[in-house]
């Protein structure tokens, strides 16, 4: 007997198992003598059909010599499948520490313990110079919790001379710190 699997639109997976006393398909016993001659597994003519969903597929089991079956690809079967982009481990490892560090945030006594009053005072110093921004020297004194993507954080880099990742590092360490 000739089997024709024929795709239809929807994404239902066809599980279909054959042997010599009938068809299973999704489980659902058809012995060939009985076959329907509609609904999704039926008989046409000497054929027997059974529709898969077009972006589902099929999954064949056990198939005798007295049977032979083809299945019709779905229209999508004719297209390339994407191609899986590259990972590349260093931008993913950066698009990680990214995302982490929007969610990083201390308090600024916590920030100040960790610089030790040397390097604080050099901040408090830029803050008070006469010819700096008001909006920093405010930062500066009045700021209680400091997130780690922030210009202010950017500021306090740049007087001390800490590169990203020292930044980083400083904010692992002082997120740790409790009162």
């Amino acid at each position: 007997m000739h089997i024709v699997l024929r795709p239809v639109a929807g994404d239902a997976v066809v599980t279909a198992v054959i042997d010599d006393s009938g068809l299973t398909v999704n489980g659902t016993f058809y012995p060939w003598a009985a076959l329907p001659l509609d609904g999704a597994v039926r008989l046409e003519a000497d054929t027997v059909i059974i529709e898969y969903g077009e972006a589902g597929g099929v999954s064949m089991g056990r198939l005798t010599q007295a049977h032979t079956v083809a299945v019709i690809p779905s229209r999508w079967a004719d297209l390339n499948p994407p191609k899986e982009e590259e990972r590349d481990p260093t931008v993913e490892a950066q698009a990680l520490l990214e995302a982490a560090r929007e969610g990083w945030v201390c308090d600024r006594w916590q920030i100040k313990t960790l610089l030790g009053q040397e390097r604080w005072q050099s901040i408090v110093a830029f803050g008070q110079d006469p010819n700096g921004s008001w909006g920093l020297k405010t930062l500066i004194d009045d700021a209680v919790q400091i997130p780690r993507v922030s210009e202010t954080v950017e500021v306090l880099a740049y007087i001390l001379g800490l590169s990203d990742a020292e930044v980083d590092g400083l904010f692992q360490k002082a997120m740790g710190l409790r009162a």
